[in-house]
């Protein structure tokens, strides 16, 4: 089973106001920091969540630049499951939950699978 939030958070008027006018500008300087900080906020959130109910230890959690050159930064987090692995998460803003690190270096959707 895929793991994802059963609704998206929709973005505050605000933000999304600020969204337009930087992709007005042609997205020519970085992500306004209140998108950033909305989605680092969701994640940390998520986070929360899935290591209760998955039985996760969060070994460290750290928010990065996403290496778009575009100022975002999302959460990463290096989890330890119930059965002593341990997986890299990666929020990803547009689906508004995590992906997993996979062994080729991409990223996958993630799955209780990945956290067993």
């Amino acid at each position: 089973m895929i793991i994802l939030k059963s609704q998206k958070t929709e973005l505050p008027e605000s933000i999304v106001q600020e969204m337009q006018a930087w992709r007005d500008r042609e997205c020519l300087d970085d992500v306004p920091q209140s998108y950033v900080d909305f989605h680092a906020d969701l994640a940390k959130e998520e986070l929360k969540r899935i290591s209760s109910f998955y039985g996760l230890d969060v070994v460290i959690m750290t928010v990065n630049n996403d290496g778009w050159f575009d100022g975002m930064n999302l959460v990463t987090a290096t989890v330890r499951t119930r059965t002593d692995r341990y997986v890299l998460l990666s929020w990803h803003d547009g689906n508004q939950g995590f992906m997993v690190q996979v062994p080729c270096g991409e990223q996958s959707i993630l799955t209780e699978k990945d956290l067993a």
